[in-house]
């Protein structure tokens, strides 16, 4: 098994991986497989332009099915970013919001969500185990900040309660995890 062919009579499987022609599934130890011989369309009228034979759509379906975990994760690091323009925090008395951009760790939270969903955009057609390890640590890293971020504002002594954008950015964090999981266990 490989992630790219390694020469004649390699075949991809649905798994999107490369597999050896002794690992065919009707593999018949050497013999040419036999294969039907396909009826020809009949020939269209004059002047009529002839029409395409549809295409197996099961390849396009599992390539879309192969790269879902990292649009799950993509999704999650969109979520972290729409939380920094919200509210993490709101002071109670006076109503006073504070955004997460505004803070050092909305900074910080920026530029993780940023490599995040780079790392896992790029990563969308290779799905190599690099991207995977990134993405985990960068997703882990995100959630921490997150929780670390909660636990600062529900401690303040000024009455603060967690905004809307906090929780936005767990929901994002923990989305890149999920996903993250989901495409290490397709994996294997």
């Amino acid at each position: 098994m490989s992630n790219t062919s390694q020469g004649e009579g390699w075949w991809q499987a649905s798994d999107l991986k490369w597999y050896p022609p002794h690992q065919v599934p009707d593999y018949s130890g050497g013999q040419p497989v036999q294969q039907q011989p396909q009826a020809s369309a009949p020939s269209p009228e004059p002047g009529v332009a002839p029409q395409p034979e549809p295409q197996p759509t099961g390849v396009r379906e599992n390539q879309w099915a192969a790269k879902a975990p990292w649009l799950v994760v993509i999704g999650g690091a969109c979520l972290a970013l729409l939380g920094l323009i919200l509210p993490w925090g709101t002071q109670d008395v006076i109503g006073l919001d504070v955004n997460g951009i505004d803070t050092d760790d909305g900074k910080i939270m920026l530029v993780l969500a940023l490599a995040l969903g780079i790392s896992a955009f790029i990563d969308l057609g290779r799905m190599a185990t690099g991207s995977l390890v990134a993405v985990a640590i960068l997703s882990m890293l995100m959630l921490l900040l997150v929780i670390i971020d909660m636990a600062d504002i529900t401690s303040t002594p000024f009455d603060y309660s967690i905004g809307i954008g906090l929780w936005i950015n767990l929901v994002g964090a923990v989305a890149a995890i999920g996903g993250t999981i989901w495409r290490r266990v397709k994996t294997g």
